[in-house]
């Protein structure tokens, strides 16, 4: 698959499900970013994540 159609293909019913929390999750990273800085909120938001 082209990899422009990958990426801009919809979302499957468990992504979409997902997208709030992972908006709202952006969000608090954004707002963390811009009040204490990368380093912060670097440390706060990628242990949540593990690959």
């Amino acid at each position: 698959m082209d990899t422009a159609d990958y990426v801009l293909k919809r979302f499957s019913g468990a992504q979409a499900k997902e997208l709030p929390l992972v908006i709202s999750d952006a969000a608090d990273a954004v707002e963390m970013l811009s009040e204490r800085g990368l380093t912060a909120a670097q440390q706060y938001f990628h242990p949540r994540n593990p690959a």
